[in-house]
């Protein structure tokens, strides 16, 4: 009870003091394809007033009164400047689009920091970064990329992190906000994240909000990115090991859809005699429907799959779902519920008597978020009820799955939290949770 008192009235002191201030907000776009932009530097010029759009490209500024000239800024497009002019308790609605603009620079001669020790908590790297990184058997991964920070370790060509001395099971693996029990194909050699679909990565390294629960080594928070709302367009890939294409296009309302692919191809070009009758398989969707002018539907589902035929039947898969509604109360209040369904399934057939081990996790979720903004600082509240299933029976569990219990188990979990983000100044943010 004490902290619900405690989060109320914190909530309310912090709209008693916008009160007396004006807002801009809106949403940041890409001009040539309609998608939301994560991550992109707005400030007032000539100031140290700024901050950054979220993961659904939205921002807000809090001014006194004024005239002001406000820059939007992120690397691959054009920097746009805005003028407003505030009035007291007025706010105003500033949505933007940025023109995509490739970057030439001079030389540049890096030199390290002397007595320097301090490493970013948190990190993110974006679609045209992970593009960037040398191509593993011609294949962009998007983990692949994660090693080159520091804290973060990759063992024997694995997919599977070790960050900040944890265990890979230490690491919470999101992707759109759904949790993910399997990030493997070909045994960790190759990721289950397609990178054509991929929109940012957050690398969390500890220290991390309550919203994320009690995983103790990092999180790896994936956004998939919206389809094209300007025009239907398709693109395809050929590695050395797979084939990929994606498709996306608008839908009515402003709003969009994209399609994933990807598939290993050596089982169809040779006979089983040659190479051992393996192949993997993954898929994304992903759907963006505005509801109303202040609502937005998000609908994301993601299906991998692995298959190996050798003396038996070896199968394993991963399969995500995911809705999301956003709704923007005003330019202080945000709204978000969703829910998910998550699983891992194994099964193992080396006796043809139709009778297999298996391995089955199953999490369903739904939670519930409101975020409060104000000029220094972010008030956020959540509730989440979550199911998980567990079911298994493996004769080889001592070795892969040891402290598994056979048979099956379901366990509930509640969580609520409150948490508040104090930025007193660019160099000090308070938080508490």
């Amino acid at each position: 009870m004490q902290i619900w008192i405690l989060a109320l009235f914190t909530i309310l002191i912090t709209q008693l003091l916008s009160a007396q201030v004006g807002t801009v907000s809106g949403f940041i776009y890409d001009q040539t394809s309609g998608i939301p932009l994560s991550f992109v530097n707005v400030w007032v010029k000539s100031t140290s007033r700024g901050t950054a759009s979220n993961q659904d490209g939205y921002y807000i500024l809090f001014l006194s009164p004024g005239k002001y000239l406000i820059v939007y800024s992120i690397v691959g497009y054009q920097r746009l400047e805005k003028e407003v002019v505030i009035r007291e308790n007025e706010n105003i609605n500033l949505n933007v689009y940025l023109v995509p603009d490739s970057v030439e620079i001079d030389t540049v001669e890096v030199e390290s920091l002397p007595n320097t020790n301090m490493e970013p908590r948190t990190i993110i790297v974006r679609r045209n970064e992970i593009e960037k990184i040398p191509p593993f058997l011609g294949e962009f991964d998007l983990l692949k990329t994660l090693p080159s920070f520091p804290g973060v370790v990759e063992r024997d060509f694995s997919s599977r992190l070790y960050i900040q001395g944890g265990y890979p099971e230490n690491n919470l693996i999101l992707v759109d906000g759904v949790e993910v029990y399997n990030i493997e194909h070909s045994w960790g050699i190759i990721s289950v994240f397609n990178s054509k679909m991929v929109k940012s990565v957050e690398l969390i390294k500890g220290g991390f909000d309550a919203t994320y629960g009690d995983r103790t080594s990092s999180v790896i928070n994936i956004t998939t990115r919206e389809g094209n709302k300007n025009k239907i367009c398709a693109s395809g890939n050929v590695s050395l090991v797979s084939f990929s294409g994606v498709a996306e296009g608008p839908t009515i309302n402003n709003g969009s859809w994209i399609i994933g692919i990807r598939r290993t191809y050596f089982d169809l070009l040779f006979p089983r005699r040659v190479l051992p009758d393996y192949h993997y398989f993954d898929f994304n969707f992903k759907i963006a429907q505005p509801v109303s002018k202040n609502s937005t539907i998000n609908i994301s589902s993601f299906i991998a799959r692995d298959r190996l035929v050798e003396e038996g039947d070896l199968r394993w898969g991963t399969k995500v779902i995911g809705l999301n509604y956003v709704y923007l109360l005003n330019p202080n209040w945000i709204f978000n519920i969703a829910s998910d369904l998550s699983s891992f399934g194994l099964t193992r057939d080396f006796t043809g008597e139709n009778n297999p081990d298996y391995l089955d996790i199953f999490g369903s979720s739904i939670k519930i978020r409101a975020q409060n903004f104000y000029k220094t600082s972010v008030n956020e509240i959540g509730l989440e009820l979550k199911k998980l299933d567990l079911d298994q029976w493996l004769s080889f569990s001592k070795t892969i799955f040891e402290g598994i219990e056979k048979g099956k188990r379901t366990y509930y979990y509640l969580t609520f939290y409150f948490q508040n983000e104090l930025r007193v100044n660019k160099f000090f943010v308070f938080a508490w949770f």
